[in-house]
């Protein structure tokens, strides 16, 4: 699979950044930090990533952004966005692509998958929201 992730910092615990990276990298998935902090971000030397650095705080939408062109224009196909909170194993990512790769032979185009979030303060399912875009005139759209 040619996957990217893409983790967003912005004044982050580092530990558990640099295990994040560790653990995807050894997955064989390109890895992107994009670094929102107003200032650069001193990761360990064990952390296998690509580093971006924003030059302060352009928005999470923005760095996203900035993140997902750089996986696709290293011949990523898949995205995985995350942020420097995420807990996630390989197994997760695997199951992720599986999942995207069913429902892409079923629906045809797909545009995103995700996981089933578990609040980890109640232990319960976070209930998503679907968000349906709302026509307002000819093909512009309002979500």
């Amino acid at each position: 699979m040619s996957t990217g992730a893409v983790i967003i910092l912005y004044h982050p615990d580092k530990e558990h950044v640099t295990r994040m990276i560790n653990e995807l990298a050894s997955g064989e998935l390109r890895v992107t930090v994009v670094d929102n902090s107003p200032t650069r971000t001193a990761l360990p030397e064990a952390a296998t990533h690509h580093y971006l650095f924003c030059g302060g705080n352009v928005g999470i939408a923005e760095a996203q952004n900035r993140g997902i062109e750089d996986c696709l224009e290293a011949g990523c196909s898949e995205v995985l966005i995350l942020d420097q909170d995420s807990k996630i194993s390989l197994s997760i990512v695997r199951r992720l692509h599986e999942h995207l790769q069913s429902v892409t032979g079923a629906e045809g185009r797909v545009a995103a998958v995700g996981p089933m979030l578990i609040c980890e303060f109640s232990n319960k399912q976070v209930k998503p929201k679907l968000q349906k875009a709302l026509a307002i005139k000819g093909s512009l759209s309002e979500v």
